[in-house]
């Protein structure tokens, strides 16, 4: 198995045992395991094309799942852990978006 495959499994894993606490502790957990991901693909991107032209964002995005998979929490859904981190992902989804239009 690859270091990426690796990582993905150590993700996911964390990402059970975050579904098994309550909304509001998943949300600061969750915020410190998506925090480096979005982090790193940003910091990724940056380098790769600096900050201009197309970017190829597979397989930082199917890490980003890997870590909200099993997010299934009960509660108000706009405090959703996943939601919360798409919330703060999502404004360099969007220049990633931006970019390559």
């Amino acid at each position: 198995q690859g270091d990426e495959a690796q990582c993905k499994d150590i993700v996911e894993g964390i990402s059970r045992l975050i579904s098994l606490m309550k909304p509001q502790e998943a949300s600061l957990c969750a915020q410190q395991l998506l925090g480096p991901i979005v982090n790193q693909l940003e910091t990724f991107y940056m380098s790769s094309t600096q900050g201009n032209g197309n970017f190829n964002l597979a397989a930082g995005l199917e890490l980003f799942a890997s870590s909200i998979r099993y997010f299934e929490f009960s509660g108000s859904q706009s405090s959703h852990p996943t939601v919360i981190m798409l919330n703060k992902a999502w404004p360099f989804f969007e220049r990633v978006m931006n970019s390559s239009e």
